[in-house]
């Protein structure tokens, strides 16, 4: 089906997955010793630091939530020792299931009751996400109140809990783990963050990508979907990838799409394409991440918007406004309209990071898949 609208386009290209194992074949083969010794700079303090809360933990569980963790820190352009030594302070406490269970909490009433699988305390590498998440957003609050680090780290530690007995606890904690991680003889990993924390008694540090404020959601009063003339093409669109929807739905869904896209200098096609990519216009999925509703929203972002990530005219007009800022953030860049893809996917901190389309597979086959989606709806 082809789609009214505006045009762009965005390329990617990478090795063969051929050339990738048989150079891997040949190094460990003429080098044995290369698998054991070539690790990330750091990596064995960071797993040092994340046993500190369970000597026993698994290895290979451990691997995954270290690369959780290290990815999360870079989709919101956060210290990375700081996020190991939050989680590692968290975790040595013992109430990572009450800490997970608030965070799940806080998507049921988002969803209003909610998914069943939400209900259930989720396993420590499931939550690592939402963990930073959550972090991420007691930055965000206490920067916007002009509260040093240690507000940021009690809001965090005490939102939802309703007590304070083992907040100096955590705090020093946390701090013990990040001294001990910034004192260890290898260089810390390269995090390329826009924030970097240097001293715990120090005011929060960002750039204006971290300080930027987002528009709120006017309200449903506030809002007035247009009506236009190809809207069923839209809807008809939303309804062949999610035939549960009514009628009155997509049209409600398609009508948002165009309004949205209008209002900030979108094309409304490549909405389409961005959201058959996130949820193929499911309204209520939720990701592993904890990215919810039609567009996928993370908890952060429903709340910085001030939208229900589960209503999908407000997640739709969320969406659209972060992807705008996204490109506007990335203008002066080469090719602004792949790298706010990248950074809706990725998170902008992992495009700062890495001065373009961060190195993942999944980013990647996520842009790709835009393009050719985009392309089809346009052509």
């Amino acid at each position: 089906m082809v789609l009214a609208g505006n045009s762009g386009k965005a390329r990617l290209s990478g090795m063969p997955p051929l050339l990738v194992l048989l150079l891997l074949i040949l190094v460990t083969g003429l080098f044995p010793s290369f698998a054991a010794t070539a690790q990330p700079p750091g990596l064995m303090p960071e797993f040092k630091a994340l046993r500190w809360a369970d000597p026993n933990f698994p290895a290979e569980e451990l691997k995954g939530v270290l690369e959780d963790a290290l990815r999360s820190a870079e989709r919101y352009g956060i210290d990375t020792d700081f996020v190991i030594a939050v989680l590692a302070a968290e975790a040595s406490l013992g109430l990572r299931g009450e800490q997970s269970q608030l965070r799940r909490e806080f998507h049921l009433q988002l969803a209003g009751g909610g998914d069943a699988l939400l209900k259930k305390v989720p396993k420590v590498y499931q939550d690592i996400p939402l963990a930073v998440d959550a972090l991420y957003y007691a930055l965000m609050v206490a920067k916007s109140r002009g509260e040093k680090l240690s507000g940021a780290l009690t809001y965090y530690w005490e939102a939802g809990r309703g007590e304070r007995d083992s907040t100096h606890r955590f705090l020093a904690l946390a701090e013990e783990r990040f001294n001990q991680l910034r004192n260890r003889p290898e260089p810390p990993p390269e995090s390329g963050s826009y924030l970097r924390v240097t001293d715990f008694s120090m005011p929060i540090l960002g750039s204006e990508s971290l300080a930027k404020p987002a528009e709120r959601f006017p309200g449903r009063k506030g809002l007035r979907l247009k009506r236009y003339a190809g809207e069923e093409d839209y809807a008809r669109v939303a309804m062949n990838y999610n035939p549960r929807l009514s009628q009155e739905e997509a049209l409600r869904i398609a009508r948002a799409i165009l309004t949205f896209s209008e209002e900030v200098g979108i094309d409304p096609r490549l909405m389409v394409a961005l959201i058959i990519q996130e949820s193929g216009f499911k309204t209520r999925v939720v990701s592993r991440a904890g990215a919810m509703g039609i567009a996928q929203l993370m908890p952060a972002t429903a709340r910085t918007f001030g939208v229900d990530p589960f209503d999908p005219v407000q997640s739709i007009w969320a969406a659209t406004r972060y992807l705008k800022r996204e490109m506007d953030r990335f203008r002066q860049w080469d090719d602004p309209l792949t790298l706010a893809l990248a950074a809706y996917n990725a998170g902008a901190g992992a495009v700062l990071k890495y001065k373009g389309i961060p190195p993942y597979r999944e980013t990647q086959n996520y842009i790709r898949s835009i393009n050719a989606l985009y392309e089809r709806l346009s052509s």
